[in-house]
């Protein structure tokens, strides 16, 4: 009778070493961080940001947006910053007039997006 639970008992434990023995192995074979050479930042020209703002500037028109409103006054603002000083600039502006918050980004890299959004956002 001792004999038939030492063999009941046995595969379970293989099974159980096994798993451990998985487990380690994984944890052992992990890479260690590579040395990467980074990338050169590649930066907008005056020109280039100029053409991104007047992009964002034809879209705005689409929809009437023009200077007589003051949130678009503030972004005309941010603009004017962004082409001449070339700084990466976070836009975040509320617009209750219309229940709208203008957020984007106007970025320097070339690898990044510039980008203007207009989200819903209820004012009280």
């Amino acid at each position: 009778m001792d004999t038939i639970e030492e063999n009941e008992s046995a595969p379970v434990d293989t099974k159980i070493l096994n798993t451990t023995h998985k487990s380690n192995k994984k944890r052992t074979n992990k890479k260690k961080g590579t040395n990467k050479e980074k990338k050169e930042i590649q930066y907008r020209t005056k020109e280039e940001r100029r053409d991104q703002v007047r992009e964002i500037l034809k879209k705005l028109s689409e929809f009437q947006l023009n200077i007589k409103y003051e949130p678009i006054s503030k972004l005309y603002r941010f603009f004017k910053e962004y082409i001449d000083e070339g700084r990466r600039i976070e836009v975040n502006i509320p617009f209750p007039d219309i229940n709208r918050r203008i957020k984007g980004l106007l970025a320097i890299s070339i690898r990044e997006e510039t980008w203007i959004n207009l989200q819903h956002e209820k004012f009280k």
